[in-house]
């Protein structure tokens, strides 16, 4: 066959490197470059190699020149280093690294060397060394900071014009790059939070461990689209979660929200007008001990669930139940509904309501309740109601826009 007009064998540059890229071993892109002379002896022109599984830098420097003496593949060499030099959004780890594989590491790496016995041998390196962050540098995980350390790693950190995402950041005295959009503070952060502190560029928060004190209004960036707290022991104040969406993490239960929805475990205080952030669709409160006053709850809600996953908290029997004065439907002359009067008047009060979840196994009020589908807004699509309890009986009508209905031990 005349490899000069084979169709194949002439595929143009740009082609072979969308194939190459498919291919996530480096060891088949060397055998594909080897299929063929011109695909061989044009490989500079098309062929990089996969730098996912490559540790880039040697040990404690940003030379890129200095690593991979044990590559043995000449021919290949100038390609291996322009794919190291070319890779952006790399990972500097400060601190000691279990990892088997990092792009930049400084401080302290444990090495084992095998000889008789297994030797452990500690190398320890100044981060003070690290000039700057390089500009390819997107990520900085700091596992540990000395204290000597601390104010100049945190500068330099400060003054990065690539780092996006900073996890385990002890401190915010020194200052937070303006590039940055995604902060993981460490376990043990304990420094008051005051206005201006938190970059406008911030779009990811995340607290690892219970916040010693309250969020105050002002404090939080209006970039910011997503909130981690564990275990938030304070007031949800007015002002304070507008614009974003906040993960409230109860015990081991860990979740994750976009800008949109918004989860509450077990929440011990009433939520208050205006706390809800505007624009909110997707709410879900479990364990609520309180009413649902009016105007509370977004107008802009589609998605609402209302549960109780734990069995030793049941709604308070202090809670109006009485139906007898809702104007809502002539059906209503039971004198005890299932949920308090007041969070049925909150969800027919919904214009947007598309899809509503209530989940309560227990009670501990009557043997007999009713759930009165009157006050279920016209906009409904999917309703889905657990009760489970001795005799629960649904009063009334169901709105005609229902496409999708689900009821556990609830006889209608």
């Amino acid at each position: 066959m005349n490899n000069q007009i084979d169709k194949i064998v002439n595929l143009s540059h740009l082609i072979l490197n969308k194939i190459v890229n498919y291919l996530d071993n480096n060891i088949d892109i060397i055998c594909f470059s080897l299929a063929c002379k011109r695909w061989y002896n044009d490989r500079d022109k098309y062929l990089v190699f996969n730098t996912d599984n490559i540790d880039l830098f040697t040990f404690n420097t940003t030379d890129t020149n200095q690593n991979h003496k044990h590559f043995k593949l000449p021919s290949y060499n100038n390609i291996l280093l322009k794919s190291i030099q070319s890779k952006t959004k790399c990972t500097l780890s400060v601190g000691y690294n279990q990892k088997t594989s990092y792009d930049y590491h400084f401080d302290i790496l444990l090495c084992i060397v095998e000889t008789d016995y297994f030797n452990f041998k500690n190398i320890k390196d100044d981060v003070r060394n690290l000039k700057s962050i390089p500009n390819s540098v997107s990520t900085i995980e700091i596992l540990s900071d000395r204290e000597d350390e601390q104010e100049y790693l945190y500068r330099l950190i400060s003054e990065s014009q690539s780092v996006t995402k900073l996890n385990g950041c002890s401190t915010l005295k020194y200052g937070l790059p303006k590039s940055i959009k995604s902060l993981k503070m460490e376990f043990e952060f304990n420094e008051p939070l005051a206005k201006g502190l938190l970059p406008n560029s911030l779009e990811v928060l995340d607290f690892e461990d219970p916040l010693k004190q309250e969020i105050p209004p002002g404090v939080l960036p209006d970039a910011l689209r997503k909130l981690y707290l564990d275990r938030y022991r304070y007031e949800f104040l007015p002002g304070v979660f507008q614009l974003v969406c906040i993960a409230f993490i109860y015990s081991t239960i860990n979740m994750i929200f976009d800008k949109v929805k918004l989860y509450l475990l077990n929440y011990q205080y009433e939520i208050l007008q205006g706390a809800l952030p505007d624009g909110l669709q997707k709410f879900n409160l479990d364990g609520y001990q309180h009413e649902i006053q009016p105007g509370v709850l977004p107008s802009s809600l589609k998605s609402l669930s209302l549960t109780s996953y734990s069995y030793s908290r049941p709604i308070k029997e202090e809670l109006k139940y009485s139906i007898d004065s809702a104007p809502i439907s002539e059906d209503s002359t039971e004198t005890e509904s299932f949920l308090p009067i007041s969070w049925l008047q909150a969800i027919s009060s919904l214009s947007n309501l598309r899809s509503l979840d209530i989940y309560y196994p227990i009670h501990n009020r009557h043997d007999t309740i009713i759930f009165n589908l009157n006050y279920l807004p016209p906009t409904l699509e999917t309703l889905d109601i657990t009760l489970k309890i001795k005799k629960s009986i649904l009063k009334g009508t169901m709105p005609t826009s229902l496409k999708k209905i689900r009821l556990v031990d609830c006889p209608i």
